[in-house]
């Protein structure tokens, strides 16, 4: 190893490599190493932290003027809500009392249906008894109609023996004091 070969190392002055060097020339290096590393890592942290606190700023400022407008836009609109409640609240009670009363009516309606349906079974039995009655007054009607014809034929018979009395009324005049 002590042909004095030079091992170039990234960042770091050159080393030769073999001996001849004191061990404060390698901690020296290695300070100066560090010290431009550093310097590096310097230029980019740094501006880093001051942009992530500029950022930071920014985004509070906004976040404060968010939260102020919010808290003006719900002062404004917290009466108007509060009176829309109050309406909301009376509609559901005036809501509740429409429901209630017509829950009535329909328990109504029901009992009444009920009765219907009562009334439809004894209407459908007498229907029956209907029928009896129609067929008895057809036969009603055509019995009518033979009184009738009977009740003519005896006009007609009265009438003719009507006209032979009023032919005979000499010697039947005794008998027209008792007919009419």
């Amino acid at each position: 190893m002590g042909d004095g070969k030079v091992i170039p190392l990234t960042g770091v002055a050159p080393v030769v490599a073999g001996g001849g060097g004191s061990p404060t020339d390698g901690t020296q290096r290695l300070a100066d190493c560090f010290e431009r590393s550093a310097r590096r890592w310097e230029m980019i942290i740094y501006p880093a932290m001051i942009l992530f606190t500029l950022f930071a700023g920014i985004a509070f400022v906004q976040i404060y003027r968010l939260t102020t407008d919010i808290r003006t836009v719900a002062e404004q609109v917290q009466p108007q809500v509060g009176e829309q409640l109050v309406k909301l609240s009376e509609s559901m009670q005036t809501l509740t009392a429409s429901i209630r009363q017509i829950s009535g009516d329909i328990r109504a309606m029901h009992d009444d249906i009920a009765k219907m349906q009562a009334n439809t079974e004894v209407m459908a039995r007498h229907i029956g008894y209907l029928e009896t009655i129609n067929a008895n007054m057809i036969q009603m009607n055509q019995n009518m109609g033979v009184m009738t014809y009977h009740t003519d034929t005896m006009r007609w018979n009265m009438a003719n023996m009507n006209r032979s009395m009023s032919s005979m009324s000499r010697p039947m005049n005794f008998m027209s004091s008792f007919m009419p």
